[in-house]
């Protein structure tokens, strides 16, 4: 299984970008969830975690944040 992350820009929502990453072994599992709370139509926070377990491998990210449009 191989990890990728397509993005784009909201002014060219057309020209999309991608990235790979690394294959993930076949012995693992990989959970992640996140959520958001939108403070009001122009500002929310988020927060996601994943894990990766595996034969000898344990990999965990976090990320949090807060996204403002103006």
């Amino acid at each position: 299984m191989s990890q990728t992350v397509n993005a784009a820009f909201a002014s060219a929502p057309d020209d999309v970008y991608q990235a790979g990453g690394t294959p993930l072994a076949r012995t693992i599992a990989h959970v992640a969830t996140d959520g958001e709370w939108a403070i009001n139509e122009r500002a929310w926070v988020f927060a996601r975690v994943s894990v990766d377990l595996g034969n000898h491998e344990q990999n965990d990210s976090r990320l949090a944040g807060l996204n403002w449009k103006w």
